[in-house]
Order: C-alpha cells, then sequence, then structure tokens
C-alpha cells in the first residue's frame, strides 16, 4: 500500500513554513495557507499571491492594526513591488465588503464588525 504524499512543510518558492497554519474561518471568508485559497461570501476569490499574503497577514492580526511597513517586511519586498496600499486597495475591489479597515497613523486591520 502505497502512504499518501505528505503536505509541504515550508513554501518550496520562499521557505515560508507552513506548520500549524490551518485554514482560517472570519466574517464569510476563509484561507487556506495550504492550499493558498480563499473562499469570500462562499465564492472562490480571485487574488493573486501577493493579495493572499496581505490578507492573510492582515487577518491573521486578530483586529490589531499592521503597519504598511510591517506588512512590506513581511513580504520581503524589494521596493519595486506595489505598496501593502495598492494591494489592499486592489482586495477591497475584488472582495466587495470586505472588512479591511484603514487606522490613520497605524495601518490596516480586520474588523469585520464595522460598518
Amino acid at each position: 500500500m502505497m502512504a499518501a504524499p505528505a503536505s509541504p512543510a515550508c513554501c518550496p518558492n520562499c521557505g515560508h513554513s507552513f506548520r500549524g497554519e490551518g485554514p482560517i474561518s472570519s466574517a464569510g471568508l476563509i484561507l487556506d495557507p495550504l492550499r493558498r485559497e480563499a473562499i469570500w461570501l462562499g465564492q472562490p476569490a480571485r487574488i493573486c499571491p501577493r493579495e493572499f499574503d496581505v490578507l492573510e497577514i492582515i487577518v491573521r492580526a486578530g483586529g490589531q492594526p499592521v503597519s504598511r511597513d510591517s506588512i512590506m517586511a513581511r513580504l520581503d519586498s524589494d521596493g519595486c513591488a506595489p505598496t501593502a496600499q495598492v494591494h489592499v486597495c486592489r482586495l477591497r475591489q475584488k472582495l466587495r465588503g470586505i472588512p479591511i479597515s484603514t487606522i490613520f497613523g497605524s495601518g490596516y486591520a480586520w474588523r469585520p464588525t464595522e460598518g
């Protein structure tokens, strides 16, 4: 009997560890870091890998503000890639009603209870 292939322990492209990072579910959003899939309001989200990463960073912060600089540092941005605010803008366009709040002077926060 053949054993099922094991899930990767880390991303083959960037080395990011996946251990202990199961799917996240919050306010109509499901993020699956292992499959790199996002579901918004029951529909597959068509977002690019960087947008997925930005969304995951913000959601995992659990409502605490995440600065733009912190987001870009965690993405290992080389300065040529679009900024955090561009990624958030694109997420808001693609995922209408997504509860990402801009916190003046602090960055972005996942705030599903705000209007």
